[in-house]
């Protein structure tokens, strides 16, 4: 890659544009890919500049084609004909139009000089259309809505000159504040307002670079070069998180031993990784913070591997369980206690037959290419791993269902992929009746002992049809009974509603992940692939009994929606969370040992006739007692397994790589949340942590997630205040090892 004609790439290389938007030389498409894939500050420019391109891409889909009558047409295109538009006005792809087309429509036309808006020369015009075109269109608001605006629509397209845009204001210039509420890209910076087009703002694009406030006349490759690196911010696009919709997460606070019920925590286990990549896509793509809600703490803990001792091969057991105890980093007189559980591996060779139904949402929602796109490209990397032994059909649905292949064996990949790769997206979308459809056909071809699972690829808009969701659970949860799984990936920007995916994977047995990039998509599934078909363990609880003697207080970090009744555990009859093959799934608590305060919970008022510390101090014997139950799959019963935990008084710089990363990780997550349990632990001491793991140099999406904590902080400098905790030594430890 590196010649004197070809000199090595950096982040503002026009060649990493051409790359990113699909238009690099064929010749040189194979060198830049590599080296992408092995400098990361170039991979997160690719990253921002695809961004960059599906936001305008999805604001297109959303907004109607224009409408003009076949006269104004003809006297448009007259009045056009004698200077021809510049070649690249008319690709309807190209990013630059896209800008440019967006800008006229959402512009403000106030009265302001070029080089504080997006100036666009028109042509002289028929005398008829001379005083329509002339006139200034008025900025959509919500009594004039984008789709009036279809001449307007036809002069953006219309353009003589270049496009002149205001280069006066660094990044620096946007205030975090005034972004977040215009919607534009937050930075951390002197305040300077930037107004929304609905509040009467100053344009569409708020142009971000060149020192000294140099304005310059922008050609296609400057335009799109400049969008890729971000020193053109849309201001004016919507808002990308008004239509997605999440879960409340509520909290988990701290439960005191000596009040009824308080000494015990059950939980049914959860491998989805959706969250941290849905807020990897926020932080990095779109340059904003997530919505609490939209983090779960398990979630990113569970995104990372770890190294986890699997059960022997001979073992009956399922999975093999690990766990740990350091001190708490933010709060040195608290204990942590790691539960780290590893699932057994299965070969390829090994797993069972498949009976696979691809149920792909191909509404018009899902046009973006972020979307059925993305599916698109991410499919081949897993037909290629099935065999003549697996099913595959695929079932489609927008306004209507349809069988777009019957069932195939799975080594016609050519057939497979094709299909996949003719869908088209348009219309409404009737999820409810592409979900009975898919589930009846894959009933239709179940295979006993074999892995019978629907795969959903949606943003999870339904919109036609059956669309509650007591409905959509009732279907779910109706087939998983006949042992018929459902894995679901979320797709998508601006539209996600992450919480109805989240309800229909839990209640189906199934897991959700979301795609944010092919590379995402690609990990999902090759390395992930043979775990997220094959089940070694269904309906996986854990159970936890603290020893009062121990502990004062607990809480369980993250899997707030998993929560289940003390009862729970040992009725069989209540729904859990399955474990693949290979799965690791890693569970926190924070403890406060006795005689240490435990903070009052918002939501239980304590008995006044239990004393806080009626238990005694320092008795031997475990810290807690773990209890898991599971059932093998197609099993009604479940088995029992247990452990007792002691405490060997290890220091948070003791603690094990596995434990400093998995914690960083929880903490990152917490302070996303504004979790006020972490104390004054801020973004540098999370990023510390994670560092002095050594876990970070040689992982590329450890590296990443270093950048992700990066990007927060841009955001969000100031962490809240820490709360205010009462100081005592620490308890002696009287705990010996169990025998």
């Amino acid at each position: 890659m590196t010649t004197p004609h070809n000199p090595p790439l950096t982040p503002n290389d026009p060649r990493l544009t051409a790359f990113a938007l699909g238009e690099s030389d064929p010749q040189e498409t194979d060198a830049i890919a590599a080296a992408v894939a092995a400098d990361p500050a170039l991979q997160a420019e690719v990253d921002a500049i695809r961004a960059t391109a599906i936001e305008l891409d999805q604001h297109f889909a959303s907004q109607p084609a224009p409408r003009l009558d076949d006269q104004a047409r003809e006297r448009i295109q007259a009045a056009a004909q004698p200077r021809r538009p510049l070649p690249w006005i008319f690709g309807g792809v190209a990013l630059a139009a896209a800008a440019l087309a967006l800008a006229v429509i959402l512009m403000p036309w106030n009265d302001h000089s070029p080089s504080q808006d997006l100036a666009v020369h028109h042509p002289a015009t028929h005398a008829d259309d001379e005083k329509a075109l002339a006139a200034k269109p008025q900025a959509p608001t919500r009594d004039r809505p984008v789709e009036d605006l279809n001449v307007v629509i036809e002069r953006g397209l219309i353009v003589e000159e270049p496009v002149v845009l205001d280069l006066s204001a660094s990044v620096e210039d946007l205030s975090t504040e005034d972004a977040r509420s215009s919607h534009v890209a937050e930075a951390q910076g002197r305040e300077e307002a930037v107004t929304s087009t609905e509040s009467g703002g100053s344009g569409a694009f708020a142009a971000i670079g060149t020192a000294g406030g140099a304005t310059g006349s922008l050609g296609r490759r400057e335009l799109t070069d400049r969008l890729g690196r971000g020193q053109l911010v849309p201001a004016a696009l919507p808002a990308v998180a008004q239509s997605e919709s999440y879960q409340a997460q509520g909290k988990n606070p701290f439960r005191s031993t000596a009040v009824p019920g308080g000494d015990a925590s059950t939980f049914a286990i959860d491998v989805d990784t959706a969250s941290y990549t849905l807020t990897r896509r926020m932080l990095l793509q779109q340059n904003r913070l997530p919505p609490s809600d939209a983090v779960r703490v398990e979630e990113f803990i569970n995104y990372f591997r770890y190294a986890y001792t699997p059960p022997e091969k001979d073992s009956e057991q399922p999975f093999a369980v690990n766990a740990e105890v350091v001190a708490a980093p933010w709060q040195p007189e608290h204990r942590l206690v790691r539960v780290g559980i590893q699932g057994k591996t299965v070969s390829h060779a090994e797993r069972p037959a498949s009976n696979l139904v691809f149920l792909i949402d191909v509404s018009g929602s899902m046009r973006p290419n972020d979307r059925l796109p993305l599916a698109q490209r991410a499919f081949p990397h897993m037909v290629a791993a099935l065999d003549e032994r697996d099913s595959v059909a695929i079932v489609t649905y927008a306004n209507g269902v349809g069988i777009a292949l019957p069932p195939t064996p799975g080594n016609q990949h050519q057939q497979i992929n094709a299909t996949i790769q003719g869908l088209r997206a348009a219309g409404g979308t009737a999820g409810g009746a592409g979900l009975a459809k898919a589930y009846r056909l894959a009933q239709e071809q179940f295979i006993k002992g074999g892995v019978n699972r629907v795969i959903l690829v949606t943003d999870g808009d339904f919109n036609v049809g059956v669309t509650d969701h007591g409905s959509l659970v009732d279907t779910v949860r109706h087939y998983a009974e006949q042992g018929i799984r459902i894995t679901v990936l979320g797709v998508g920007t601006g539209n996600l509603h992450d919480d109805r995916i989240e309800v229909i994977s839990n209640r189906g047995n199934g897991i959700y992940r979301y795609l944010d990039s092919d590379r995402e998509a690609q990990r999902v599934f090759t390395d992930g692939l043979i775990g997220d078909l094959v089940t070694i363990a269904s309906d996986v609880k854990t159970q936890v009994f603290f020893n009062p003697s121990q502990v004062a207080g607990w809480r369980l970090i993250g899997y707030q929606n998993r929560r289940l009744a003390r009862e729970d555990f040992n009725d069989d009859s209540v729904d859990a969370g399955d474990i693949g093959a290979g799965h690791q799934v890693t569970a926190l608590y924070e403890i406060i040992p006795a005689g240490l305060p435990v903070p009052a919970s918002d939501d239980v008022d304590p008995n006044p006739f239990v004393p806080s510390a009626e238990a005694p101090q320092g008795s031997d014997g475990p810290m807690l007692r773990l209890r898991l139950r599971h059932k093998i799959p197609d099993s009604d019963t479940s088995a029992l397994q247990e452990f007792d935990l002691h405490d060997q008084g290890r220091d948070w710089d003791a603690a094990s790589p596995d434990t400093q990363w998995a914690v960083s990780v929880a903490a990152f997550a917490m302070a996303l949340r504004n979790d006020p349990f972490i104390g004054g632990w801020h973004w540098s001491q999370i990023r510390e942590a994670a560092e002095a793991s050594g876990l970070s140099t040689a992982d590329p999406q450890r590296e990443e997630f270093l950048r992700l904590i990066e990007r927060a902080e841009r955001l969000r400098p100031v962490r809240p205040q820490p709360r205010e905790a009462e100081q005592r030594e620490a308890p002696p430890n009287d705990l010996t090892p169990a025998p």
